[in-house]
């Protein structure tokens, strides 16, 4: 596989077999770095676009989880207490690394991000620590989280002092 560098943090994807796309493809939503990394089909009219996600799948570690909530309900309902639940890591679903559980979770423009959780458990609260992989930070304007404030389309044009002070004379 080759990765080609395109505008605007566009990447093109050449695989030497169907096979490599094929299983490339049918993953969904990849991580690099901790960031989604989105997948678009190639055409003949091709033009990279960027969507207007109000969602994106992040990855969140869970640390201090009781032995009683390692199975998928549990960490399930754990988890969604942050995002929507999508998956969890293979070492999680297995059990074989049980100092945290790491999941993604779909977590939309508007989500907050806790440190803890606080779980009851058989009438006893438990207060579990998370930690953030990546976050998404939505643009202080539109709320997106594609770009940031600072190069947002619809943010409103600010003036400086010297072109107030020019139309205030007119």
């Amino acid at each position: 596989m080759q990765l080609l560098s395109l505008n605007d943090g566009f990447f093109l994807l050449r695989f030497s077999c169907r096979e490599d796309f094929d299983m490339v493809w049918s993953r969904g939503v990849w991580f690099l770095l901790g960031k989604p990394f989105l997948l678009q089909k190639w055409h003949l009219k091709f033009k990279p676009k960027k969507e207007k996600f109000s969602s994106v799948p992040i990855w969140v570690k869970i640390h201090d989880l009781p032995l009683a909530c390692w199975n998928s309900e549990g960490i399930s309902r754990i988890a969604s207490k942050i995002g929507v639940p999508v998956a969890a890591d293979k070492l999680t679903e297995q059990k074989i690394r049980l100092t945290y559980a790491q999941i993604s979770v779909l977590v939309d423009n508007l989500a907050t991000y806790p440190k803890e959780i606080q779980v009851s458990l058989d009438g006893d609260v438990v207060s579990l620590k998370v930690q953030y992989e990546w976050r998404p930070y939505p643009c202080e304007h539109c709320k997106s989280l594609m770009h940031f404030s600072s190069s947002c389309p619809t943010k409103p044009k600010s003036y400086s002092n010297e072109q107030v002070n020019d139309t205030a004379d007119l």
